[in-house]
């Protein structure tokens, strides 16, 4: 109850001010909409293989034709189905299939592109710094006013506050891979969790000749903030399965004569 709260606070933030006035930016929502119901489709165990490869090339297409970075649907959907589950006949042909599916959806998507002009260099020449610094920022967004006289420090210490529990988040899920229900929980928060950093790393790839402080955008709010929720939802999990195993009574060793 108190992680879906905190979801809901995070998704009505107010940070997101550029939207919620001018309405003008609805189908930023549209990408981690399909990315959800996609999530939701894989978890269901009565639904057959068949029918998550279909419903998932259907929701990713869609994300990918709302938004640019809709196309990171094609990584976070399926594929998490794959590797959530032990028991899938002939996992590499559908693997396979999906790869080939992503092709045909890249080649319609691409076909006859051409950049604008007013959109600066796509990964321009500058430092690492400044790529750093707007994945920090763009992830950190939505508190970036708490300080109001510095937002890009406040955003830049968020983001990587974020960043570093979401990393120690995973490092544990790694620690226990070989526990396939406990990574079957995991994996759809990790791919929410994942969607918020690949926007962050596309948008610093196309927009970060405009300076590290761009990210601060109020729009970005939107695909940043799945970060901070995929995170508290991990910790949780986390809190969980550390008091179930800790409640499982250990065997006692037999004493010797």
């Amino acid at each position: 109850a108190i992680c879906f709260w905190l979801a809901v606070l995070a998704i009505f933030t107010p940070a997101k001010f550029e939207l919620w006035i001018f309405a003008s930016g609805f189908p930023s929502f549209f990408p981690a909409l399909f990315l959800v119901a996609a999530l939701v489709v894989i978890s269901h165990d009565r639904i057959s293989i068949t029918w998550k490869f279909i419903l998932c090339a259907m929701l990713a297409t869609a994300s990918s034709f709302s938004l640019p970075n809709g196309l990171l649907a094609w990584g976070l959907t399926f594929p998490i189905a794959l590797a959530g589950r032990r028991s899938i006949l002939r996992w590499r042909a559908w693997l396979l299939v999906w790869i080939g599916t992503i092709a045909l959806c890249a080649t319609v998507y691409f076909w006859g592109y051409r950049k604008p002009p007013d959109l600066t260099a796509f990964a321009p020449a500058v430092s690492w710094k400044e790529y750093a610094a707007f994945i920090l920022e763009f992830l950190g967004g939505s508190l970036a006013y708490a300080w109001k006289d510095r937002p890009t420090v406040a955003a830049a210490v968020f983001g990587f506050v974020q960043l570093t529990m979401f990393g120690a988040a995973l490092l544990y899920c790694i620690r226990r891979i070989r526990d396939r229900g406990f990574i079957s929980k995991t994996l759809p928060w990790v791919a929410l969790a994942g969607h918020s950093i690949g926007s962050a790393i596309l948008a610093a790839l196309g927009r970060v000749g405009y300076g590290a402080p761009y990210a601060l955008a109020s729009r970005y709010v939107t695909f940043s903030i799945y970060l901070a929720i995929g995170t508290v939802a991990l910790i949780a999990l986390i809190l969980r399965d550390w008091r179930e195993r800790g409640a499982v009574p250990r065997r006692a060793k037999p004493r010797r004569a």
